[in-house]
């Protein structure tokens, strides 16, 4: 299904009107555009608009493939979610690493003053 018809079902669906879901950052007249297939918004704008119903865009995609994945989403979904957790994981090795260098420059100081 085509992100506009999607959009439109979900935003009705949650009893949300077009000025709701534009928040300012999008004229109502453009979001019926989108709704109707006569305008494709850039990346970041649907980001937006689809955050603003309240989904992720994997969310998003999930309820425009019919609640179901396919097995090349499904690969995407598992290769995001690993990266993420790696992500994570590289945050806090980082932190850990920073403390340490900071813990061998105070013995370094100690040494030579």
């Amino acid at each position: 299904m085509e992100f506009g018809k999607v959009l439109k079902q979900i935003r009705i669906s949650r009893n949300l009107k077009q000025t709701d879901l534009s928040q300012d950052f999008l004229s109502r007249t453009s979001i019926s555009k989108i709704e109707n297939g006569k305008q494709i918004p850039a990346y970041d704008t649907a980001v937006k608009l689809i955050n603003n119903l309240g989904l992720t865009p994997m969310e998003f995609d999930y309820i425009a493939s019919g609640y179901k994945w396919d097995k090349k989403q499904l690969l995407i979904n598992e290769f995001i979610e690993s990266v993420q957790y790696h992500t994570k994981n590289l945050d806090e090795l980082q932190k850990n690493v920073k403390t340490i260098l900071n813990f061998i420059m105070i013995l370094i100081f100690s040494i030579f003053v």
